[in-house]
């Protein structure tokens, strides 16, 4: 935690314009610029973001030249995060800003991509500063989240990698070939998360640039490892650890799975159970996991019993379940792998 007290009232209205941010740009993803009401909301949503961010900005930077002229070597790391911070709240204006600007009534979803990729990115940076600055027993409101939009390119994305893996293995590799192949892989992976986070250009070519990635990568992934990393690393573990029916199961649960309850949560999602999480979507996950825990021994003609077969479906699906659900911390491309794969292993096993 970085040693800068700020005033209550301050952190309290910083908290309040990154929430409204994030409302701001979830609903500006959701994109309906022909109806007129929802522009004006929206609009309204922009300037009201812009008024607040410049007033926290100024009396960031006030607090900034106070801190550095009376304790500039003791405050030095507090004073220059309370720059950065008030860097973000500008990026915040301008990004409103540009947003509003190309709001009219001609405007499309795929238009305003752009901007509400930028806007999201500045809330990422808010997020993050705002983070080590909040005390430990800091209960007031949810935790900030991650910010997490509908992005039916990643969700198609993450089916295609599920089907693709689960065609690839068992059925066309061998578990030493697959070993092999995602060790490749995942050294691959590893040296790309590590030279973009040395060389910031060559990380702006990978997440911004690409142009096969810069439509699917989520805002907080351009500094932090993305969930293509995890899934590759899961997908090492899986055909090193567990058989070959375990781990086509497990890429089936997340590939379809994740989606549908991304899907589900956000369009019927009234009941939360966990921060943003909700009833709805975990069911949706739940369903999915289930059938595939029963189709895959199926297909692979398993010698199970029946008793055997449905206890594997709901203990798969309630551990993929609640893998998913708390999942803040470590990707849930690994969590949901490792936790529904190892499960069906020990079934298979004893």
């Amino acid at each position: 935690m970085i040693d800068l007290a700020l005033d209550p009232s301050l952190l309290d209205q910083l908290l309040a314009l990154a929430r409204e941010v994030e409302r701001l740009t979830v609903e500006a993803s959701r994109g309906r610029p022909r109806n007129p009401r929802w522009r004006a909301a929206v609009l309204e949503q922009c300037q009201h973001a812009r008024e607040k961010a410049d007033a926290l900005a100024r009396s960031l930077r006030e607090m900034g030249q106070s801190m550095g002229d009376s304790y500039r070597e003791a405050r030095e790391q507090a004073s220059s995060h309370l720059q950065a911070m008030s860097a973000t709240l500008d990026r915040i204006q301008q990004e409103a800003a540009r947003l509003a600007d190309h709001l009219t009534p001609d405007a499309t979803r795929m238009s305003l991509k752009a901007y509400i990729r930028s806007l999201g990115e500045a809330y990422e940076d808010l997020r993050r500063q705002l983070k080590p600055l909040l005390p430990s027993s800091f209960i007031k409101g949810p935790v900030l989240e991650r910010l997490k939009l509908t992005q039916y390119r990643r969700s198609l994305f993450h089916v295609g990698n599920g089907l693709a893996a689960a065609i690839a293995y068992p059925w066309l590799l061998t578990q030493r070939q697959a070993v092999m192949v995602m060790g490749v892989l995942l050294g691959i992976v590893v040296v790309l998360e590590v030279t973009r986070r040395l060389w910031r250009q060559w990380n702006e070519v990978l997440t911004r640039k690409n142009p096969m990635f810069r439509s699917i990568i989520r805002p907080w992934e351009k500094d932090r490892p993305n969930s293509a990393s995890w899934y590759v690393l899961s997908l090492f573990l899986l055909a090193l650890l567990v058989p070959p029916p375990a781990a086509q199961m497990a890429v089936l649960i997340l590939g379809f799975g994740d989606p549908m309850a991304s899907l589900v949560g956000r369009r019927y999602g009234s009941i939360k159970i966990h921060r943003r999480k909700s009833l709805q979507g975990s069911l949706a996950l739940f369903t999915v996991a289930l059938l595939v825990s029963l189709l895959v021994p199926w297909m692979h003609g398993l010698a199970m019993g029946i008793g055997a077969r449905l206890g594997m479906a709901f203990t798969v699906a309630v551990g993929a379940t609640t893998a998913e659900l708390y999942s803040d911390v470590v990707d849930d491309n690994l969590t949901v792998t490792l936790a529904s794969g190892g499960i069906a292993a020990l079934w298979m096993t004893f």
